[in-house]
């Protein structure tokens, strides 16, 4: 796959394994005893934190730190999503206009492996002319798909992030910019544009 869902930024053990908030700051590492296993179902790679201790803690220091990091709160609190953009008159123009710059990005960062899904065969291709157009690359279209760039007219990059909103009550900050490779000419046009047309 070339781009992520967003239920893959959770720790999905929790809709596995059925963890709470309290064991995701308790435990770092799978107790399934239980199930006749011999704890060897599923996969070891959680994404939680134990803080130094292994299950219960007497520690208060350790205790606080969990309440901390383990607080309920609304979706979205305490976090910052981020967004490429690009304003145009339609989707298809945005699109248009907005592929060399995704493009560009791509060359630059998917070799240092900051551009996740790619195969080493694609890593490859994205530094050799002759085979990029071959190699399968995740295109802007699909990261407009996947959520991940807010392009087209203002009314429909103002309509995204108010759903956006809507979905995650506790969400207060929300970063918008462009990708490295993008002329400079272009980020402060497509700034003003925002600033003026959706904030």
């Amino acid at each position: 796959r070339l781009h992520r869902l967003p239920i893959e930024s959770v720790n999905y053990v929790i809709s596995h394994d059925g963890f709470t908030l309290r064991d995701l700051v308790s435990y770092q590492h799978r107790h399934n005893e239980a199930n006749g296993e011999n704890n060897r179902d599923g996969h070891s790679h959680n994404l939680s934190c134990n803080f130094g201790v292994e299950g219960e803690a007497a520690d208060d220091t350790i205790r606080e730190a969990r309440a901390r990091a383990g607080r309920e709160g609304e979706p979205g609190e305490g976090l910052c999503i981020g967004f490429s953009f690009h304003i145009a008159d339609s989707v298809e123009q945005g699109i248009k206009e907005a592929t060399p710059f995704f493009e560009e990005n791509i060359k630059m960062f998917a070799p240092l492996g900051f551009v996740p899904g790619l195969t080493p065969e694609q890593i490859d291709a994205v530094a050799d002319p002759k085979r990029v157009r071959q190699a399968n690359l995740p295109t802007l279209r699909h990261a407009v798909k996947a959520g991940s760039w807010l392009i087209g007219p203002p009314e429909l990059i103002t309509e995204q992030l108010m759903e956006i909103q809507h979905k995650y009550p506790g969400l207060e900050v929300v970063n918008v910019g462009q990708p490295v490779g993008t002329p400079q000419e272009v980020i402060l046009e497509q700034l003003e544009r925002f600033s003026a047309q959706v904030m």
